[in-house]
């Protein structure tokens, strides 16, 4: 809508760059290969600093990034405690952190300045023009403000982890008009095909999430299923698989309408929603189900 820049920050050893709190005594047994320089019995290291492999190692970087956003004049965001926000003259700036992966979302002329303010406070490196981001491929419209994502990292696991079906693909997710049920009949998969069926679907699941809404449907039916499938279902698993392999390029496109300067806060957002649902349709169970989609400027979020 503003035609804003977009760059990612890495936070180089993030997890080390937080303070113990509080006095907080922490200890440590002694690393292999180190016991040496340690004679006596049960001795013990205090950790000093967070380190990899403490719990609390996130938690206390985060703390710092907020702090550090606090004295650059951001607020954090009330509806997502990664998502902070400033206004400066030029426009509004958005900040978003993921772990050490971070984005600075700002209008062209300052993207530059707001990103070296956190160079002030932790050592990062510059990844440029938000192309990738969290496992998601970003690309940006070169004549219009539309923005692509797909997950192309996710869908070329799919075919290397899977041992998935010879043969034409599907055009279609899952057959048309086919509810997944339970296979009483049939014997449940054994412990290895079992682990493999839930990983194949958190991954369709993230794929859901973040850019392929179309095989939504297909999953939501395959996910009820997690507690015992049989070959049925792993086939119909692998039948969605080989359709999202088979449609790498398939995402979801933002391209919202309207413009906005990025100054105006009394700018009018346009929100839009659906629903639908159906009454009784699962055998199994009699569940219904029901389906939302919002847009924001036609956009859909």
């Amino acid at each position: 809508v503003a035609g804003y820049a977009a760059r990612v920050i890495d936070v180089k050893a993030a997890f080390l760059k937080g303070e113990l709190e509080n006095n907080e005594e922490i200890y440590m047994k002694i690393p292999e290969g180190f016991e040496k320089f340690y004679p006596k019995q049960n001795s013990w290291l205090q950790i000093k600093k967070p380190i990899y492999g403490l719990k609390q190692s996130g938690l206390y970087y985060y703390r710092k990034a907020k702090r550090a956003m606090q004295i650059n004049g951001f607020e954090r965001s009330e509806a997502d405690p990664c998502l902070f926000y400033a206004w400066r003259n030029e426009g509004l700036v958005i900040w978003v952190t993921w772990v050490d992966d971070n984005m600075v979302i700002a209008p062209p002329n300052i993207v530059d300045r707001e990103k070296d303010m956190m160079k002030n406070h932790f050592e990062c490196d510059d990844l440029g023009n938000m192309t990738e981001y969290i496992g998601c491929k970003i690309e940006r419209s070169n004549t219009s403000r539309a923005i692509k994502i797909t997950q192309p990292v996710l869908v070329q696991s799919l075919k290397d982890e899977f041992d998935l079906p010879d043969g034409v693909p599907p055009t279609t997710p899952a057959k048309p008009g086919t509810t997944i049920t339970k296979q009483p009949e049939e014997e449940p998969l054994n412990a290895e095909k079992h682990t493999n069926y839930r990983a194949g679907i958190g991954k369709l699941q993230h794929l859901v999430r973040n850019s392929r809404p179309d095989i939504g449907n297909a999953v939501r039916e395959l996910s009820r299923q997690l507690v015992r499938p049989t070959n049925s279902h792993y086939q119909a698993m692998l039948t969605t698989m080989k359709y999202v392999v088979s449609t790498p390029n398939r995402g979801i496109v933002l391209n919202p309408t309207g413009t906005w300067n990025g100054k105006d806060k009394d700018f009018v957002w346009i929100i839009k929603g659906r629903c639908d649902s159906n009454y009784a349709t699962n055998p199994d169970d009699r569940k219904s189900v029901s389906g939302t989609q919002v847009f924001l400027n036609d956009s859909p979020i």
